[in-house]
């Protein structure tokens, strides 16, 4: 759901979840604009592909992966302008 804006068709509710954690565990929050960024093919680069990276390099250092995804989201805008603010913020316990 959407915390900004105004959305008057949308249910404005929210639920509060527990998360069990532990040391090692990553957790990552993104914008919108890093997932709806459009590549030359003009298609989004669509969260399924952001979390197929994710996944994929699990076992990546996160200065390292930080670096990885700033080059993913390059090679895949091309030349297409940057639509949006592109922001991942990624923390491990």
């Amino acid at each position: 759901k959407t915390i900004g804006g105004i959305m008057p068709d949308l249910d404005a509710e929210f639920e509060n979840h527990q998360l069990n954690l532990k040391s090692g565990d990553r957790l990552f929050m993104c914008s919108d604009g890093y997932i709806d960024q459009n590549g030359m093919d003009d298609k989004k680069f669509t969260v399924a592909r952001l979390h197929g990276i994710l996944h994929e390099k699990s076992s990546v250092k996160m200065e390292k992966l930080g670096e990885m995804l700033d080059v993913k989201f390059d090679e895949y805008r091309g030349k297409m302008p940057q639509r949006d603010d592109a922001t991942i913020l990624g923390v491990e316990l």
